[in-house]
């Protein structure tokens, strides 16, 4: 008898488990939520979610997610930036994107182990970070370009041609560039920079990272 209680304990504690803990389970076909946002020049990533992002001539931020994963994402601006982020706990197989459009981009930050996309970038000022193990993918043009990487993350701008580029990495994450003029690096860590074009380059390493050129 005892063992039959405390079997029928366990299973009632693991079913109330998700109510205990406000957790979402993710269940059922994906489905797209348009948000209603304010203008934004930046966007902002956190968690585990992944967002392709379109410079272009409209505004919109949809996210593509399963019906009970919806509430759980949250959309908003503050101060010109558009952060996307999850509030409470939530398990799923599906996986959740965030499809963004905006006139103008000038920044994307990435914290978590989420990937990123943009495409379009022509600010003449750009600015790409991560902190975490998520990746960045880059295309447009710029004439300057500031890269931060703190963790394990990658940064791929060979499509994002600009003038000046300055990157620091913190870790193991790597970064592709591809500046004309001159190349800024500082390396703590066992991060790798590779880069395009002919650019002056200066360069403090700490570690085992390393500078080269591609190919």
């Amino acid at each position: 008898m005892r063992i039959q209680l405390l079997s029928i304990l366990a299973l009632s504690l693991l079913v109330s488990a998700p109510a205990c803990t406000n957790m979402a389970i993710g269940s059922g076909p994906v489905s797209d939520d348009k948000r209603d946002v304010a203008a934004f020049t930046r966007v902002s990533v956190g968690g585990s979610i992944d967002a392709v992002i379109e410079v272009g001539p409209e505004t919109s931020v949809v996210v593509e997610a399963e019906e009970s994963i919806k509430p759980k994402i949250r959309t908003e601006v503050v101060d010109g930036v558009l952060k996307i982020k999850t509030e409470g706990s939530f398990a799923t197989s599906k996986g959740v994107l965030v499809r963004v459009k905006t006139p103008s981009l000038t920044g994307l930050d990435v914290a978590g182990s989420g990937d990123a996309r943009v495409d379009g970038l022509a600010a003449p000022e750009v600015t790409l970070s991560i902190s975490g193990s998520g990746d960045i993918t880059a295309q447009g043009a710029t004439e300057s370009l500031s890269i931060t990487v703190a963790g394990s993350g990658e940064v791929h701008a060979f499509a994002l041609p600009t003038k000046e580029a300055a990157v620091v990495v913190s870790g193991s994450g790597d970064v592709e560039v591809a500046p004309s003029n001159s190349l800024n690096v500082t390396v703590s860590g066992s991060g790798d920079v590779v880069y395009r074009g002919d650019p002056q380059v200066n360069e403090t390493i700490a570690g085992s990272g390393s500078v080269r050129k591609d190919g």
